[in-house]
């Protein structure tokens, strides 16, 4: 069947879609704090958290963007490559929250740039609704893969008993 590589396809389309509109979104946040540096006294550590954050979500646009276009080109590792990113992307999401609680400035620090520090990865969280995009996309990527390996197995089986 023709629609499972075609899912597969879209959803590499919408990956370097989503990856190139987060990379907009934080290039100008990451222009924002340059220009105008955010100075919070009791967060005396937000410009190191929040350019680790910033680096740390230039890594994960690139790497999706770029399993993206593996899966625009149908290639085999492709679908487990990307869930294990979106999974990845979503721990990444929460665990920085875990320190929030922390009693002393570097807790403050995390949860002050946690609000801009991640809006890159915006497009792929929270479009059209939070978190639907994701596991829709893991889901469809991961059924469609099923499906052309077992049509592949089906063409490769010789015919009688």
């Amino acid at each position: 069947m023709k629609v499972w590589p075609l899912a597969i396809r879209t959803v590499g389309a919408f990956s370097v879609m989503l990856s190139l509109w987060g990379t907009y979104f934080q290039v100008f946040a990451l222009q924002r704090e340059i220009r105008h540096p955010a100075f919070i006294p009791q967060a005396p550590y937000f410009r190191a958290v929040f350019f680790t954050m910033t680096a740390l979500d230039i890594i994960f646009l690139a790497a999706m963007a770029c399993i993206g276009v593996s899966l625009i080109r149908l290639q085999r590792r492709a679908a487990l490559i990307y869930s294990i990113f979106v999974v990845a992307l979503v721990a990444f999401v929460f665990v920085p929250s875990a320190a929030w609680p922390i009693r002393d400035s570097l807790g403050r620090s995390i949860a002050a740039a946690g609000g801009i520090g991640n809006v890159g990865l915006g497009p792929f969280l929270f479009f059209p609704v939070a978190f639907v995009y994701p596991l829709v996309s893991v889901v469809t990527v991961n059924l469609a893969q099923y499906k052309i390996e077992k049509s592949r197995e089906n063409v490769d089986k010789p015919f009688g008993p």
